[in-house]
């Protein structure tokens, strides 16, 4: 029983450093610790013979040795954060059961266990891993006890000079001595170990990676069509069916960072991104060639945002029938007035707030002048970070749209080619063996090397659509204020409270996308965020548009990024109603309210509100705007008179507000995680991105918001980040 853990790679030695398929027959708790699909036969000359397969946490194994046959099946699975138990059954005549425990709560340290009983003997197996020096370099110890004595001991370790390659050595009461070596290229290994007396050898394949002897060179390949929510979808069973913007971001920052990738090649299609999410890939660009990868842009078409992505780039290509235009900038708005007054819909409303511009489209059928003024200085702002990147626009403008051919002569693009010969120009580019990945659909995570769980979290909310009080959602239904992303108060002061009372999270990133909504909710919202950056750093990150009640919320936060071309403030107030009276009249409806109270029926649709009620509104209005002021003015430490004049319902851009004191410094989603890392002190900490709402098990529509227990509340653990 015991030569069955000796004939195999490294991790087989111990029960305390056993995983995946080497664990089967030495700790099947190891099955529970980076599952996956592995395939692993080990022999030596003496005609002994192991397979084993590992499928996720189940195990299957077969072996021959001295012409005896076993077979069998194992299974590991996780206790809980840092404990895994598992068992192995031998199928064949033996009927050997093997009970095995894992427990690894530090990256240092690993300590493991089997109990195995065949017919009337047992016997266990205690073993200890350390890592004193990091993953590189491991040592271990096991000792084999039976009912009367020590059976067996075992001391070895092992070092990983160059990634891959693995030399180790073990020692045992026999006065043995082996040594070997394991080198692994990627999805395949092959080891062999032994002394004078005896020779061993192992051979693996992986559906996941490991870290390779010999690296290969590889481009990634990144297709930009169709855009990226600021929330995941998911799918069936819980499964990620489209990353987010955050995903995608920390993705291309991950990646820029391996040795093996070379390159990046953005192959640009139609696509919906905001100009906030345009300029974080444009940071992240940057960094990726900061650390020495090539760009290269490709497109059939380049309109003004994707050809200001594309200027970062070394390469910009374009296909022979293609366009470059750079038109400019515009912003058209819709009045409906008219069109109210023509079917017998009187608007009623009221705000505070000269650009409080929301209710202009139903209350005016033109632009106010304060309007204008904000979205031409909205429009200037942006201008002027495209400016920026895309040399001599002004007069590019002109012009204005540029077939290929003009583009070339203009030098906008290096190149007229077609999307198949990316091809060539990879081959040109990045000479030798170059392997090709796309960015979501690349191999499998590498197996997973470190022993322990991450101690400490920074958590990732993000607070996507329009604000409503009870539970966040989101809702399929193609009809205005009827579809889209709410943002839930409910489910938010569920979540905050949560992240606050929860020792293991050290900070709070929060992505906020949100033109705002009820006043009452963003208030719930604000008081539940400030509540939890009183206790741990909560840091802001604004998205495409965080104005209003989005903004609202923000305020609450340990400091606030935003993009230059992000859509913020807004700090003003409205209310109102829609009276549908005239509309029943002409349809031939009648109606009659039956009331207690003179102001019962005030917000009714039926009827216009009197002038009394008109000034008890107005009251209202003026009470939740003061309140507005009053948490801009604690948030951000400015006096109330200060937001005041800031305030009146303007938006600003990011650019703007990082001047007058909005928001404390620009920045996107990666500047965000950085931050926060650093006021929390959590150097070493994981990322957590926290489910704004729960889907059913077949994915389609969403259902009520639940947060999960304690042990469950953190689902997606991403583990595979290195925040910096």
């Amino acid at each position: 029983m015991w030569m069955l853990i000796l004939v195999t790679f490294f991790e087989g030695l111990s029960v305390s450093t056993a995983q995946r398929s080497d664990a089967i027959l030495s700790n099947p708790a190891g099955l529970g610790f980076s599952p996956g699909i592995e395939l692993t036969y080990t022999g030596d000359a003496d005609n002994k013979h192991n397979l084993m397969l590992a499928m996720g946490n189940i195990g299957l194994f077969y072996s021959v040795q001295n012409n005896v046959k076993r077979y069998g099946i194992a299974e590991g699975i996780k206790l809980g954060r840092w404990m895994y138990g598992g068992f192995a059954y031998h199928l064949d005549d033996s009927k050997e059961l093997s009970l095995g425990l894992l427990v690894r709560p530090f990256d240092f340290l690993s300590f493991g266990y089997r109990f195995s009983r065949l017919n009337e003997e047992s016997f266990n197996v205690f073993g200890l891993g350390l890592r004193p020096l990091g993953e590189y370099f491991t040592i271990f110890g096991d000792v084999m006890l039976t009912k009367d004595s020590i059976d067996n001991y075992v001391i070895g370790g092992s070092i990983e000079p160059v990634k891959g390659l693995k030399l180790y050595g073990f020692y045992n009461k026999d006065k043995e001595y082996h040594i070997g070596i394991d080198f692994a290229l990627g999805f395949i290994r092959w080891g062999a170990s032994g002394n004078k007396d005896t020779q061993n050898y192992s051979f693996s394949v992986s559906r996941e990676p490991r870290r390779s002897f010999i690296p290969h060179k590889k481009v990634i390949i990144v297709k930009l069509e169709g855009g990226f929510n600021e929330i995941r979808e998911y799918g069936f069973l819980g499964k990620v069916k489209k990353p987010s913007f955050m995903d995608f971001v920390i993705r291309l920052d991950s990646l820029s960072r391996e040795e093996d990738i070379k390159g990046f090649v953005f192959v640009l299609k139609p696509a919906y991104f905001s100009l906030a999410q345009l300029e974080e890939l444009k940071d992240v660009i940057a960094k990726i060639q900061e650390n020495g990868k090539k760009v290269i842009f490709y497109a059939d078409v380049y309109g003004i945002g994707g050809y200001f992505l594309a200027t970062s780039a070394d390469y910009i290509y374009l296909n022979p029938s293609g366009d470059v235009m750079l038109p400019g900038l515009s912003s058209t708005s819709l009045f409906f007035r008219r069109a109210l007054d023509k079917i017998g819909v009187k608007p009623e409303f009221d705000r505070i707030g000269r650009y409080k511009s929301a209710v202009e489209p139903f209350i005016s059928d033109t632009m106010s002048r304060y309007n204008r003024e904000q979205i031409k200085k909205l429009l200037e702002d942006a201008y002027s970070v495209m400016k920026e990147s895309i040399d001599g626009l002004d007069s590019l403008l002109e012009t204005a749209y540029f077939n290929a051919e003009e583009a070339l002569r203009y030098n906008l693009v290096d190149g007229l080619i077609y999307e198949s010969d990316l091809d060539s120009i990879i081959k040109q580019e990045f000479p030798g063996k170059v392997k090709r990945e796309r960015l979501f659909t690349r191999t499998p995570p590498y197996v997973r090397e470190k022993w322990g769980t991450p101690r400490s979290y920074i958590a990732y909310v993000v607070a996507d659509g329009s604000i409503v009080t009870g539970k966040s959602g989101e809702s399929p239904i193609p009809i205005p204020l009827l579809s889209g992303r709410r943002v839930g108060s409910e489910t938010i002061e569920k979540i905050f409270e949560k992240l606050r009372k929860n020792k293991n999270v050290k900070a709070v990133v929060l992505r906020v996308n949100s033109p705002g909504g009820s006043a009452l909710a963003s208030e719930i919202m604000w008081r539940a965020i400030k509540r939890c950056a009183e206790k741990k750093p909560v840091i802001v990150s604004m998205g495409g548009v965080a104005a209003s009640g989005g903004y609202y919320i923000s305020s609450a936060a340990t400091r606030i990024l935003a993009d230059r071309t992000t859509v913020t403030g807004s700090i003003g107030i409205l209310n109102g109603k829609f009276v549908i009276k005239g509309l029943l009249n002409k349809l031939g409806i009648t109606f009659e309210t039956i009331k207690i109270g003179p102001h019962a029926d005030a917000l009714s649709s039926f009827r216009e509100m009197t002038q009394e009620e008109r000034e008890m509104m107005r009251k209202e209005l003026e009470w939740g705007y003061n309140r507005f002021l009053d948490r801009v003015s604690r948030g951000r430490g400015l006096s109330p008179d200060s937001v005041d004049a800031l305030g009146e319902g303007r938006i600003w851009s990011g650019l703007k507000a990082s001047e007058i004191g909005l928001v404390d410094d620009l920045g996107g989603i990666l500047e965000a995680i950085s931050l926060a890392k650093e006021l929390s002190g959590a150097k070493d900490a994981a990322l957590l991105y926290i489910k704004p709402f729960k889907k059913p098990i077949f994915g389609g529509m969403p259902i009520s918001t639940s947060l999960f227990k304690e042990d469950y509340l953190y689902l997606d653990l991403i583990g595979e980040i290195k925040l910096r």
